[in-house]
């Protein structure tokens, strides 16, 4: 019936006033059409209507979500913008939206079987008729109804997609399978970047629609504002042919091909290699024939976080501090049993089942061994600053990566400290890389997964001084 609007509003401050005072109980509002919706007829008038949270959307004027008007909120109305101005607006905000009202263009979760690339992602589990396990990884991601977005687009549509799409997490990028411990983690492009890449969705300043890799950041229309921070931009192709299409790179496309590169990006990223390094190119060459098979990468997941957790805790507790004794010079006492019970820590993490000891940064082979038989490397602090001695905190690299790690790195240990919080160990898997920059190049340290996950817990409440 229509609502008895003065008499619904006593009620509706009721509600507000219980749920601030049991918030564990909202089963007792769910699925109940106690909220009124609002929505325009053919003949322009508004009309209203009983709803659940579940079947309304949110929008000015309670919240700029975009929603108003996309195809993502077609089957529901929106929340009667009379709440707006009687009640208290955070509060049933934060109300309404804990009984699930749609706020949001939500990235779910997605199973890869769907995926276009699932033969590759799946090549071992056809291959070998292998089972699933419980260490299966089964990642991938998409947008719940994203073809109705893409396919015939709007404006209003595609401005929400592309705000959902500069906020969401890097993860969604990329979808992962394995069937067990004993196979690898094949990872492709995610459901999401697929349909985002092959749809021409992104609108130019006069309306006109363009897949990402044909258009150019300034031709983007008011409100879509260009943030690439999380490289899912990068991911969908954005702009890919605009760099493409200049005379000057066509020219330096064809000289770098001519010469057995993929791309003149690839010769231009190697001849400033060499000029960092100040390597002379004969002596580049005998170096590359030298890496050229790269060793395989040691890979350990951690199994059981908690057990594993207590453990580095309680050597944490025991680890020596870094107080200094004044001799003829300033020197840290247990630095010499520290770094031993490191190597030895590394060793076993990053030797791999060949026998070959791997750089974390650049992942060839140690360039010699000494005469016990063992490859030599340098076991280089990853955060400097902290208060004691963590064997934990140290990286296995060779020569040349730890001299850039500890004289030319671009970022802070501050900086690098929060990258690693940023990521979760639990689920990081056999193995995480984390971005850094050495001497004006982006590289990338490589962590085995046990690795990872004893370094964020001795970091946990440490603070590094820069």
């Amino acid at each position: 019936s229509y609502p008895d609007l003065k008499l619904h509003l006593g009620h509706m401050k009721t509600f507000l006033e219980f749920f601030k005072a049991r918030p564990d109980r909202l089963d007792v509002f769910l699925r109940k059409a106690i909220f009124i919706g609002q929505k325009e007829d053919n003949e322009e008038e508004i009309k209203l209507e009983w709803r659940p949270a579940g079947k309304l959307y949110l929008d000015l004027p309670f919240e700029d979500t975009g929603l108003a008007g996309t195809v993502a909120v077609k089957d529901r109305w929106a929340l009667w913008s009379g709440y707006e101005k009687v009640l208290a607006k955070k509060a049933f905000v934060e109300f309404i939206k804990a009984l699930g009202i749609q706020s949001e263009l939500a990235i779910i979760s997605a199973s890869t079987w769907q995926n276009p690339d699932k033969d590759k992602l799946h090549e071992d589990y056809l291959a070998y008729v292998v089972r699933e396990s419980e260490y299966l990884k089964n990642v991938d991601w998409t947008i719940d109804g994203i073809y109705f977005f893409v396919r015939s687009p709007t404006i209003e549509d595609s401005r929400i997609l592309w705000s959902t799409l500069i906020r969401a997490s890097s993860a969604v990028a990329l979808a992962s399978y394995r069937p067990n411990m004993q196979h690898k983690t094949r990872q492709a492009d995610s459901q999401l970047v697929h349909c985002l890449k092959n749809h021409a969705w992104i609108p130019d300043s006069e309306g006109r629609f363009h897949f990402p890799k044909d258009i150019g950041r300034g031709q983007l229309p008011t409100g879509f504002v260009y943030d690439d921070r999380n490289g899912l931009l990068t991911a969908i192709g954005f702009e890919a042919s605009i760099q493409r299409q200049t005379e000057e790179y066509q020219r330096k496309d064809v000289a770098a091909k001519e010469f057995g590169f993929e791309g003149p990006e690839a010769a231009s990223e190697l001849a400033k290699a060499l000029r960092i390094s100040g390597i002379a190119p004969k002596a580049a060459v005998e170096l590359l024939l030298q890496h050229s098979a790269r060793p395989e990468q040691p890979e350990e997941e951690v199994r059981n976080p908690s057990r594993r957790r207590r453990g580095v805790l309680e050597h944490r507790e025991n680890a020596p501090t870094k107080e200094a004794v004044r001799r003829e010079r300033s020197i840290q006492p247990n630095v010499q049993g520290v770094v031993a019970e490191a190597k030895a820590y590394l060793r076993a993490k990053y030797n791999n089942g060949q026998g070959q000891m791997v750089c974390q940064v650049c992942r060839n082979e140690m360039p010699f061994k000494l005469g016990t038989g063992e490859h030599y490397f340098e076991a280089v602090q990853a955060i400097r600053g902290l208060s004691q001695h963590y064997y934990e905190n140290r990286l296995a690299l060779c020569p040349t990566c730890a001299a850039m790690y500890k004289y030319a790195r671009a970022c802070t240990d501050t900086e690098l400290k929060g990258r690693v919080e940023a990521i979760d160990g639990e689920t990081a898997g056999l193995s995480v890389e984390l971005d850094v920059v050495l001497a004006g190049l982006t590289r990338k340290i490589r962590f085995v997964g046990t690795h990872f996950f004893d370094l964020k817990v001795v970091l946990d409440g440490s603070e590094a001084k820069d």
